[in-house]
């Protein structure tokens, strides 16, 4: 075998293990900068308790600090529980990616489960908001109600956002909260039986990181539909 390869193999090998390594140290800066995003810090603001996983992994480095130099990811699965104000609220992490090494190609399978929940304490109908223009994540987007969109009625809202429900009614109820993710990356939102769910998915999964600016906008919403169910009720 000529010299050449033999030498450029160690090499190559080497510049990888240098970019990972050193992406590796720097993602455990990044981390450090943003340990509000440690599990046991936002399940303490949360008014959660850490029911499962470590409450020191930052569940917005999660993948980035646990990826292999291979692409492999051992599974990470952390969950925070608790009811603030009496209303149940779940936090769910769970993530990990296997790779099968073949003769002339490999293959990946992931698991992913991540999203916020909040109990909501009346009957409401079912509803759906997305981003009207998700952009990079459009591929990822898997809708869970098949219903037509209906207009919020603000000009901010209409812009930014896609309502889908079989009730106008839901429209004007959870305009206001919905204010608070104007501008954001990423938005799915599903309201059906008992509870509000912000879902993520592979590419926004770094967004349970800000859960609970998240729980401040289900818990509002929440609210508005109990009160809205409330006047209803006694109309």
């Amino acid at each position: 075998m000529p010299i050449l390869p033999l030498v450029m193999i160690p090499l190559a090998f080497g510049l990888v293990a240098f970019f990972y390594f050193f992406n590796k140290k720097r993602m455990a800066a990044a981390e450090a900068n943003n340990a509000n995003a440690r599990a046991g810090e936002l399940a303490q603001r949360m008014g959660l308790e850490v029911v499962q996983g470590d409450p020191m992994t930052n569940l917005m480095f999660a993948r980035a600090l646990n990826t292999t130099v291979g692409g492999e990811m051992p599974e990470v699965h952390v969950r925070l529980e608790g009811a603030p104000g009496g209303r149940f609220t779940e936090v769910e992490y769970y993530e990990r990616v296997k790779v099968d090494h073949g003769l002339t190609s490999n293959t990946i399978t992931s698991w992913l489960t991540a999203h916020v929940a909040v109990q909501v304490r009346s009957p409401f109908p079912a509803f759906e908001v997305v981003l009207k223009d998700p952009k990079y994540f459009a591929s990822e987007l898997k809708p869970k109600l098949s219903a037509p969109p209906t207009p919020f009625g603000d000009p901010a809202l209409d812009g930014f956002l896609v309502l889908k429900t079989a009730d106008p009614r839901m429209a004007p109820v959870i305009t206001e909260p919905l204010r608070g993710v104007i501008g954001w990356g990423w938005v799915h939102i599903h309201g059906e039986g008992d509870k509000l769910m912000f879902h993520c998915t592979k590419m926004t999964a770094t967004y349970v990181g800000i859960a609970d600016q998240i729980q401040f906008i289900l818990d509002a919403m929440a609210k508005n539909i109990e009160q809205a169910a409330a006047a209803h009720g006694a109309a």
